[in-house]
C-alpha cells in the first residue's frame, strides 16, 4: 500500500490545476493558472480584439 503522503504527491504532480484552483488563486496565480478574474479579463481581451 503507497504511503498517504506519497499517494497525496503523486495526486497533485498529476493534477496541479485542480488542487491549485482548490486552494486559492494564490496558489493558482503561482502555478501559472489563470483565475477566475484572470479568465474574465482574457475573455474580454479576446472579445476586444
Amino acid at each position: 500500500m503507497i504511503e498517504p503522503t506519497v499517494s497525496l504527491a503523486l495526486t497533485l504532480e498529476s493534477n496541479p490545476g485542480v488542487y491549485a484552483c482548490m486552494l486559492g488563486s494564490g496558489v493558482s496565480a503561482t502555478s501559472g493558472i489563470p483565475t477566475g478574474w484572470g479568465i474574465v479579463v482574457d475573455v474580454i481581451k479576446r472579445v476586444a480584439r
